[in-house]
């Protein structure tokens, strides 16, 4: 089903009409995106949808949304932050084995949990060490009083919210004998 969603998503100018994915930053995010997904092949990946830059356009740095099934939780591509438009989609066998999945990276930025039961992925989402979770897609967008930050090796603090601004604050003690 996701494979099938993403062979729908339209790559290109984001001013045109039913275009659903811009470019990415520069040509060597692209050649980081083609490196991971050659890795995913390499490694016995199969790619179900994209794999390539967008045919047709020749100028800037589009790259069709990208999902690879038959890899395991040790795989490279797996366990890196690509930050393309690559899923890897991983089976498991109960919601206990999906945490275990999710905790077993070096990295933890975000996420996302599809479940018809939204008091277990709630639950799930307590468990996994992640800076960013939604439930079901979420609210549809980020909320700008939501932090936003990682965990592990996806980094230190946090942006928006109260959390954000206290970055910007210099916080000072002072103590005195009162008596």
């Amino acid at each position: 089903m996701l494979a099938a969603a993403a062979s729908r998503v339209k790559t290109g100018l984001p001013r045109e009409d039913g275009v659903g994915m811009g470019p990415l930053i520069r040509e060597d995010q692209v050649a980081r995106v083609e490196h991971y997904v050659d890795l995913a092949r390499q490694a016995g990946g199969v790619i179900e949808t994209g794999g390539a830059r967008t045919a047709g356009l020749d100028r800037g740095f589009f790259y069709d949304p990208t999902v690879i099934t038959g890899l395991d939780n040790s795989a490279t591509t797996v366990r890196e932050e690509i930050f393309g438009p690559v899923a890897v989609v991983l089976p498991f066998d109960d919601d206990a084995e999906a945490v275990r999945i999710a905790n077993d990276s070096p990295y933890g930025l975000g996420g996302h949990i599809y479940s018809a039961d939204t008091a277990t992925a709630f639950a799930m989402c307590r468990q996994i060490r992640s800076g960013y979770l939604a439930i079901n897609g979420g609210a549809g967008a980020m909320h700008p009083a939501a932090p936003f930050g990682g965990f592990k090796r996806s980094g230190l603090g946090r942006e928006y919210g109260d959390e954000g601004l206290e970055a910007f604050l210099e916080t000072k003690s002072i103590s005195f004998h009162a008596g």
